[in-house]
């Protein structure tokens, strides 16, 4: 979605707030720095919800960063693919701050607990 989203030559920001739980699940860094480089109004975010000692970057579940970094959905479209739990959180979320397009993509459903 980000791919397309930006050959597409958008006028607008594409930020990526990306959830994982710890590092071993860490992919697509270098490939996301790359991104940031060829195309300015690009930048990502990735969050730990169990990280191990050492890391450095940000904690917590994804739809923490949504609450912390989304103050208004004005001129914004949202894109979420994950599990049914993180997209329904993030919904509510997006939705509690007034109305924009969401479009929804269920990557999986693990049945984890909320805090996962």
């Amino acid at each position: 979605m980000v791919a397309a989203q930006l050959e597409r030559g958008t006028a607008q920001a594409v930020n990526l707030f990306w959830g994982l739980r710890s590092q071993r699940d860490l992919y697509y860094q270098e490939e996301l720095r790359e991104l940031t480089r060829q195309f300015p109004k690009f930048s990502f975010v990735t969050t730990l919800s169990r990280p191990e000692a050492g890391w450095t970057g940000a904690t917590g579940r994804v739809t923490t960063l949504v609450r912390d970094r989304v103050p208004s959905v004005r001129n914004m479209a949202v894109y979420l693919c994950g599990n049914s739990g993180m997209i329904q959180e993030v919904t509510a979320l997006i939705q509690a701050r007034g109305l924009c397009p969401i479009h929804k993509e269920k990557y999986y459903d693990d049945r984890g607990e909320p805090t996962d």
